[in-house]
């Protein structure tokens, strides 16, 4: 006999719909299936096996009331729950409590935590500034309308920022999905290995040189980038203006740049002191930096996100797509070349406007 699950279609084209819980509770027979993408479904526990959307929904269907009488849909905060009793089909639409949320949520945590290493090491710095940062991308991101996010992750490491930004994107009710891409293929391995303890397939990874790597226009919501080394923060930004990427968040690291090729400058007697030399080298590449996006058509805050107990290295970039490039920002950035006698490697993006 076969029975009717009323709204079972919509529920499963509904991408929110992360989880089919399956259930026989004669036997105790369990089983389920988790959403890979939009219209693709895998079996828990067996990555070979996958199906479409149609052909999960003609399963469901054909094998209620024989293989299973229980069937569950889990979305972030709700869940619909078919029961068979009597020989009839119920429907029962159940908010989750704020407890079993955060129940839930404590356990994801912990989960994210082990595979990242964290319990066991020295890394609580790195999780703390990692946290903090996705936070901030969060609230960039709490008008959007897409609860879809696509995340690029740029000299990604271990990817950190990237794992806690997906898990934090997740509990607050977005869809989100990351691409890391790094030069060290160890480190990409090593993402590889925690997505893989994680269970999360909404994340790929990939080796590659960021001095040439350039990302599809129109593919992604947000670009990070967590303390890429010295240029790396140059290739970030330049990744995500190249692709229109529409929010950009970068941390830069370790300024070495511009004090290394800068030429005879109106501060010239700042040399006596090398330590504030140093000081203005960083201040002075993180504001080109800034006016070279305004000049691009970004609206630019610079930002302390974390404590500087937690890392000094603590200024954010964040950015924001708003307009056509700005003639005025260029002229000042070209005007602080002159200056300075300096060619940053992201004064190539300025030769685009004229």
């Amino acid at each position: 006999m076969a029975y009717s699950l009323m709204g079972i279609e919509s529920n499963l084209a509904n991408k929110g719909c992360e989880r089919v819980e399956l259930l026989h509770q004669a036997n105790g027979r369990r089983s389920a299936f988790v959403r890979q993408d939009e219209e693709t479904w895998h079996v828990q526990d067996s990555e070979s096996v996958s199906l479409h959307t149609a052909e999960l929904q003609e399963r469901l269907v054909a094998n209620f009331g024989l293989n299973y009488d229980r069937l569950v849909c889990r979305f972030s905060d709700h869940e619909v729950m078919y029961t068979l009793n009597q020989g009839e089909v119920n429907m029962t639409h159940k908010p989750l409590s704020q407890e079993a949320k955060s129940g839930a949520a404590r356990r994801e945590w912990k989960a994210l935590t082990d595979a990242l290493g964290i319990p066991r090491s020295k890394r609580r710095h790195k999780l703390k500034q990692a946290e903090q940062f996705a936070h901030i991308v969060k609230e960039g991101l709490d008008k959007a309308d897409n609860r879809e996010v696509r995340v690029l992750d740029v000299a990604c490491g271990r990817s950190y920022l990237g794992f806690v930004l997906c898990h934090v994107l997740f509990a607050s009710g977005f869809r989100p999905w990351m691409h890391g891409v790094d030069a060290d293929p160890v480190l990409v391995d090593k993402c590889h290995d925690i997505a893989g303890a994680l269970g999360w397939r909404d994340c790929v990874f990939e080796v590659a040189n960021l001095e040439h790597y350039a990302a599809e226009p129109g593919r992604y919501d947000v670009l990070v980038s967590l303390h890429g080394c010295d240029a790396l923060s140059d290739e970030a930004i330049r990744i995500g203006v190249d692709a229109k990427i529409p929010l950009l968040f970068v941390a830069p690291c370790c300024q070495q740049e511009l004090r290394r090729t800068w030429g005879p400058h109106p501060l010239q007697w700042i040399r006596y002191y090398p330590v504030l030399e140093e000081r203005l080298a960083d201040i002075l590449t993180d504001g080109f930096r800034s006016l070279v996006l305004e000049a691009m058509g970004y609206r630019v805050t610079a930002l302390r996100f974390v404590a500087p107990d937690v890392t000094p290295k603590n200024l954010l970039i964040q950015a924001k797509m708003v307009s056509r490039p700005c003639r005025d920002r260029a002229a000042e950035a070209k005007e602080f070349q002159r200056l300075f006698s300096v060619q940053p490697r992201l004064s190539s993006l300025l030769d685009r406007i004229g």
